[in-house]
């Protein structure tokens, strides 16, 4: 039966029984709203409680007395001291020495009567010496709110620790900062990171703590030819050499570099404080989050390496030592003297060999894990002689290669055969010599670059590209001066990745000036 309600403005409105339902259910409605609002503002001050608990728990480092402050009054609850050692300072009478005083004290000072200016406490927490407050404000919040979004920003970057291990922590000596990179790849891919960040000053001094000898060598010469940066970055910039001191006055030039900061060996080398050097490194794993999206390539390129890592890299040069090569050999002994060198430290897995021919081959040398140490100085040794007639053995040189690794080419590797040259070989050999880098190519995955050097007719090499096409491979013609680049380009360029731009300049520039 209906029902009458009555308005202040007089009027009587009639209610159905059906349309209670919808009444009730409106105010149900409005009420759980409320209660999600109610519950949400709680559940985020809950939150910022429980962050606040958890730092308060956290150890802080000693501090010294303010100015006009009594040195015996009770210090933070955080760095309380136990019973006996209050007892044993209290009965002793020789002079006590204040600790120096560290960047950021998180935890003010607890004082005997509280100060009107000191903001309220939002949280106490039990500590070692008994309660902590956390007082409340924008400033000490944001601060917290920093430190932990840097804290999650270098987590990022860390290796797991199934990997990272106890090789790091072996080589950190008591009292020193461990080693570690500002990202996670292959050395090689770290230099060439360091080598695009070399206008940040802060970016670069943060490899000086790279584990790799030729990563923080190169940042070293980087910050000693660079202009000296302002007033904040030298600040952060020294933080970081101190950190590093130890390896750096190992390097001829370090002494160099601390003078530079205004820096001498012995305040170098005093221990570090670690809540000055957190946040500095903070801040370069900030900039190098910042900087790496500008250059995906470098992702891709540590993806090669890591795949040649797994994978591994055979590589055998073929070259021409006719008389006619003169030129050629100078420009492959330039190249050589970094590339070999740069391949042994920076791609790990890589072996090389190399033979010579001229209308047969002349000698050879197998593949090596070691081609800076035991192939370069034979290839110093080459000299162009003989020769005269313008077909040269590259049947002989290709077949000859293949033979070289027959019995030690790996399986999972990738295989690569550069022939470097300047003229061709005989045409009645070149069915048989593009058949063989055909079945070679396909059946087992082997790529054959041909390289013309300085060539007599035409501006290229006859039949290079015709061969090297077969092979998979390609076939430039070098001008003076860029045989290196092509070289490295043959050795780690994969079908579906590019190598970067700079990567040759900036091994040529690395390995020439470091021991």
């Amino acid at each position: 039966m209906p029902r009458q309600i009555r308005c202040r403005c007089g009027q009587k409105i009639q209610i159905r029984k059906s349309e209670w339902i919808y009444v009730v259910a409106g105010i149900g409605i409005v009420g759980l709203l409320l209660n999600a609002v109610v519950i949400i503002y709680l559940y985020s001050r809950l939150g910022e409680v429980e962050s606040h608990l958890a730092l308060s728990n956290q150890p802080q480092p000693p501090r010294i007395p303010e100015a006009g402050e009594n040195p015996a009054a009770p210090v933070a609850p955080g760095l309380a001291k136990t019973p006996a050692v209050v007892q044993e300072e209290e009965n002793s009478t020789s002079p006590q020495v204040n600790p120096g005083p560290t960047k950021n004290n998180i935890v003010p000072p607890a004082r005997k009567e509280p100060v009107e200016t000191e903001p309220p406490a939002i949280a106490r927490a039990p500590a070692a010496g008994g309660l902590v407050e956390k007082p409340l404000g924008s400033s000490l919040e944001q601060k917290e709110l920093w430190k932990e979004f840097f804290r999650a920003i270098e987590d990022r970057f860390k290796p797991p620790a199934s990997e990272a291990g106890a090789a790091v922590d072996s080589r950190k000596a008591p009292g020193e900062i461990a080693p570690r990179t500002v990202i996670e790849v292959p050395a090689l891919a770290r230099l060439l990171f360091l080598s695009r960040g070399s206008t940040l000053p802060v970016l670069t001094a943060g490899h000086l703590l790279d584990p790799d000898p030729r990563v923080h060598n190169y940042a070293i010469q980087l910050l000693l030819s660079q202009p000296k940066p302002g007033l904040t970055e030298s600040n952060t910039v020294r933080t970081l050499i101190c950190a590093a001191a130890k390896t750096i006055l190992k390097n001829a030039r370090g002494v160099e570099l601390l003078k530079r900061f205004q820096l001498d060996e012995k305040a170098a080398l005093l221990p570090e404080a670690k809540t000055e050097f957190d946040e500095c490194w903070s801040t370069v794993i900030t900039l190098a989050e910042g900087s790496r999206p500008g250059w995906p390539e470098l992702d891709t390129f540590a993806e090669l390496l890591g795949r040649l890592e797994r994978g591994g890299l055979d590589l055998v040069l073929a070259v021409d030592t006719t008389r006619s090569m003169e030129a050629g050999l100078r420009d492959l002994k330039k190249a050589c003297s970094w590339l070999l060198p740069s391949l042994q430290w920076g791609a790990s897995g890589v072996r090389v060999g190399f033979l010579t021919y001229k209308d047969e081959v002349v000698e050879t040398h197998g593949l090596s894990e070691a081609p800076g140490d035991e192939l370069l100085p034979h290839l110093l040794e080459l000299k162009a002689l003989d020769g005269g007639d313008v077909p040269e053995g590259v049947d002989s040189a290709l077949r000859a290669a293949l033979e070289l690794g027959r019995f030690s080419w790996r399986p999972s590797a990738a295989k690569r055969i550069v022939v470097i040259g300047d003229a061709p070989a005989n045409y009645s050999e070149l069915p048989a010599i593009e058949s063989l880098v055909s079945s070679c190519h396909e059946q087992d995955g082997f790529i054959v670059h041909m390289i013309g050097v300085h060539p007599k007719e035409d501006g290229r090499v006859p039949f290079f590209d015709r061969i090297a096409a077969r092979g998979g491979g390609r076939s430039p013609t070098c001008p003076t001066g860029d045989l290196g680049e092509e070289l490295l380009l043959g050795a780690l360029r994969a079908e579906d990745t590019a190598l970067p731009k700079d990567l040759a300049g900036l091994l040529r520039r690395a390995f020439s000036e470091l021991p």
